[in-house]
């Protein structure tokens, strides 16, 4: 279930450090999302729960406050904003951005295919958040379907900054793992695989996996050096 607007965060008596917590509206990367209203300004947002394994790791915890404080200095349209992350007796949320949408993995579900266009739009806004992000020095290493987000008015948002290095302890978060990731997104959108030479598709898609078979090529030199290109 996507998230919808934060109703409950406005009647709740239940409270997290400056945070009024409404119900689940959803589920992230690493809990569920609850939606809260940031009580000095009014403002929406949404609070992750961080299930109690995780955060008994301390190694987990001291890598999340870590990539989490860098993807808190970032800012761009095509990505959910980072705000804070805060401890209510143990239970540690994920403060973000309210964005209202519905994660790609619940609209598009692994065995269904997206007409080019629309696989190349997913594609658009995630390397659009993923250029800024590199320019600042951020990788986001978890590049895939339950990490974008359609918004209502169709946009393409990219989530999880922080959170995903955070939990890929064993893969470092690089670009050039990001650019490999969304090359095998958007070719799975259009149901094909990297692994493969492409066959039996028209020319437009073999056009598009060509372009995503060297953005994803084994050997780094023949890849493009960032994601615009």
């Amino acid at each position: 279930m996507s998230p919808t607007r934060p109703r409950s965060a406005a009647s709740t008596h239940e409270h997290v450090s400056e945070y009024a917590i409404g119900g689940v509206v959803g589920r992230g990367l690493l809990g569920p999302l609850r939606a809260a209203r940031y009580l000095p300004t009014g403002l929406p947002v949404i609070l992750e729960d961080i299930p109690a394994e995780l955060a008994r790791d301390t190694r987990f915890t001291e890598r999340l406050a870590t990539a989490g404080k860098a993807a808190a200095a970032f800012r761009h349209p095509s990505a959910v904003a980072v705000f804070n992350l805060v401890d209510d007796g143990g239970q540690l949320r994920l403060v973000t951005e309210w964005v209202d949408g519905v994660p790609l993995s619940d609209l598009v579900p692994e065995s269904a295919v997206l007409p080019p266009a629309s696989a190349l739009a997913v594609a658009d806004g995630v390397l659009a958040a993923l250029n800024a992000a590199h320019t600042e020095g951020l990788a986001h290493g978890g590049v895939g379907r339950e990490a974008v987000v359609i918004t209502a008015d169709g946009d393409v948002r990219l989530r999880g900054f922080g959170v995903a290095a955070a939990l890929h302890a064993d893969q470092a978060a690089d670009p050039a793992g990001d650019l490999v990731n969304t090359a095998r997104l958007t070719a799975g959108l259009l149901g094909a695989s990297l692994d493969s030479r492409p066959g039996g598709v028209g020319p437009e898609r073999r056009a598009v996996l060509n372009v995503l078979r060297r953005a994803a090529a084994p050997d780094p030199m023949h890849r493009y050096r960032s994601a615009a290109g």
